[in-house]
């Protein structure tokens, strides 16, 4: 059984939507880089002024 692990990133403020969105692009592409399995990224908008970006 192999274990997962979520790596999340939080953003606040005004742009946090955006950031965390925007990140997850960089995520994405350092999986490719690092050729890393599985490949699961997202972003949620928690609200207005709260949102994340994760890796798992």
């Amino acid at each position: 059984m192999s274990r997962q692990i979520k790596l999340i990133w939080d953003f606040r403020g005004s742009a946090s939507a955006k950031t965390a969105e925007h990140h997850e692009i960089h995520l994405k592409e350092y999986i490719v880089a690092e050729k890393l399995s599985p490949n699961i990224t997202g972003f949620e908008i928690l609200n207005e002024m709260y949102a994340i970006a994760y890796m798992v």
